[in-house]
């Protein structure tokens, strides 16, 4: 009877305990999911949070809501919430990084409320907060530092922090004004509305703040034509500072070793001979395009056309077929030095200009030394001079070959040519 009553008794227990690791399993599994649903690698991730302390602040509501707006029209899936007390802003962040942990794309975080700095550290208030002093920050508050080392962790492609928070302080007794200036890790840009130590008020102008008003009439610019980083926050700053007549300078900190766009062109991939960026859709025209073909320009992007300096580098079927450094006009190159990385032409180097894509004045350069400095037609050496192991000719050019001019041996034999035709047997260039 016993033997019974202990059988049961073990297995009840067992089964509490198999309810309970169940029970405990569940919030770990379902913490590891994003709300967003279904995620394609590469999709750009925002986080946007509002805290207007239940009408406080007139402006953060809305400006999240503006913010939502124009970041769905650059392509951005939004995680969007309002008022969130401590717990629900961890967990809001946590979602946010299980989002970027699937896509790798770019992130985006914008909080709009109170924000304050205690002993050089940046924290965000939730609703509610419970603090009675400086001490209780890091644990009753959110410290940005948190959200930098769970992005940091992810290695996606880039992280955008938009710190729309440096009001004044409600806690004067122990925090200092506005925010802290901060080092980010590799690979992420913050934005400040106002210089670091100083705030901002959330005064009657209107619907939005002039911080979100004019980030987001520049964000608008930059749909269906993608403007780097840099330039947008740039372009913000300097209105933001002209129309608040110097009392509020935006800022920006940036740990960038690339160059990144924000906005996509909404066009094809490919049309005829263009072919579009995948990241940006900023398009340039390819005289030989596979139809395998990429590419990637860091260069600005003017009405989706590559334009002014940067590096253009070509691939086919996934590998560096080409790359160009040097100026693009219209979507064209115009001058600069390309380098062939395989194919029939590996090793192969071109430094000059360029005519509706093809070579047309500069130095070619073979992989076994051999060069022509001069002009080319339909992409082919016309006139110059064409160096081969010591000899050179100087003259005209048709099909590869010397035409009209003079051919000049290693020992200073000398052979005129007309019409391709010289006065004893032609030398062999290796064209």
């Amino acid at each position: 009877m016993h033997t019974r009553r202990n059988c049961f008794s073990l297995l009840l227990n067992t089964f509490y305990t198999l309810c309970l690791l169940s029970l405990s399993i569940q919030p770990i599994y379902a913490d590891s999911q994003c709300s967003l649903g279904q995620i394609k690698s590469g999709d750009p991730i925002a986080l946007v949070i509002a805290n207007s302390y239940n009408g406080t602040l007139k402006h953060p509501v809305n400006d999240a809501k503006a913010m939502r707006e124009v970041l769905t029209k650059l392509g951005f899936r939004v995680i969007f919430k309002t008022e969130l007390n401590g717990g629900s802003m961890n967990r809001a962040t946590v979602d946010f990084s299980n989002c970027l942990q699937t896509s790798q794309g770019v992130g985006l975080f914008y909080f709009t409320g109170y924000g304050m700095q205690v002993d050089d550290k940046n924290y965000l208030l939730p609703i509610n907060a419970n603090v009675v002093d400086k001490h209780d920050m890091p644990y009753n508050t959110f410290p940005v530092e948190k959200m930098l080392k769970r992005l940091k962790e992810l290695n996606n492609e880039l992280n955008i922090i938009i710190l729309d928070a440096s009001r004044d302080n409600p806690y004067p007794s122990f925090g200092r004004r506005g925010l802290a200036s901060m080092s980010p890790p590799s690979g992420f840009f913050i934005a400040y509305p106002t210089e670091t130590g100083k705030t901002i008020q959330d005064d009657q102008r209107g619907k939005n703040s002039l911080y979100v008003e004019k980030l987001v009439e520049i964000l608008e610019t930059t749909v269906g034509n993608p403007k780097r980083i840099d330039d947008v926050f740039l372009q913000v700053g300097d209105v933001v500072l002209q129309e608040s007549q110097g009392q509020q300078g935006p800022i920006r900190v940036t740990s960038l070793t690339t160059v990144f766009y924000l906005g996509r062109c909404a066009n094809k991939l490919v049309v005829e001979n263009w072919i579009a960026d995948r990241k940006t859709g900023c398009r340039v025209w390819s005289i030989d395009r596979a139809p395998n073909e990429e590419i990637s320009w860091s260069g600005q992007c003017v009405n989706c056309l590559a334009e002014g300096r940067g590096t253009l580098i070509k691939y086919r079927d996934s590998i560096k077929f080409n790359s160009f450094d040097g100026q693009i006009q219209n979507g064209r190159p115009q001058k600069g030095f390309i380098k062939w990385s395989y194919g029939d032409f590996k090793d192969h180097g071109f430094g000059g200009t360029f005519k509706d894509g093809k070579l047309y004045d500069g130095t070619y350069e073979w992989p076994n030394g051999n060069r022509f400095t001069g002009e080319f037609m339909d992409g082919k050496i016309h006139k110059g001079t064409y160096w081969s192991d010591g000899s050179r000719f100087d003259g005209e050019f048709l099909d590869g070959k010397g035409y009209n001019g003079t051919y000049i041996g290693k020992y200073g034999d000398r052979i005129e040519f007309r019409n391709g035709q010289p006065k004893r047997r032609l030398p062999v260039f290796g064209f």
